[in-house]
């Protein structure tokens, strides 16, 4: 067991390092790569902040209101500084981490920064899965659902 505390400060300032990587992304790839860093630094932290902090999710949906609700004037800063970034993309981004930490351990997410073929196209963003097994990694099988098979009409 660690230091939760040290866990989550580290953790912060390494989210915090990609999400000021992101503003200052000089190419796609590097913006694509400061976004995946983000999220999965934050997917990695996020246990750690809610045993911390009873409040936790109240914070996380006020950020999340926020990122949705901004002004004009906020967007154009945003924009001016090369911060923004649409809840969607947040969101794409952190479904991705978290679809690769349900199929493997947080190594799998090391695949990521060995080489630029590795980073995920925008289909992988989608379907975690399919990085994964683009990339090599072996997954835990995750339990089918059982398709819904409409009612034969009775004729």
């Amino acid at each position: 067991r660690h230091n939760r505390v040290r866990i989550a400060t580290v953790g912060a300032a390494v989210w915090a390092a990609f999400s000021v990587g992101t503003g200052l992304a000089v190419s796609v790839l590097m913006l694509v790569l400061m976004r995946i860093g983000s999220g999965g630094r934050r997917a990695l932290v996020n246990p750690t902040h809610s045993s911390l902090l009873s409040d936790y999710s109240r914070v996380t949906e006020a950020l999340r209101r926020r990122r949705v609700e901004a002004g004009p004037q906020t967007r154009f800063v945003e924009r001016l500084f090369g911060l923004e970034l649409s809840q969607a993309t947040f969101d794409r981004g952190s479904s991705f981490i978290d679809g690769v930490l349900e199929r493997a351990d947080s190594d799998a997410l090391e695949q990521l920064w060995t080489a630029p073929e590795n980073l995920p196209t925008h289909n992988e963003l989608e379907a975690p899965g399919l990085w994964m097994a683009r990339v090599g990694l072996e997954g835990r099988d995750l339990p089918m659902e059982d398709p819904e098979i409409p009612d034969a009409p009775d004729f």
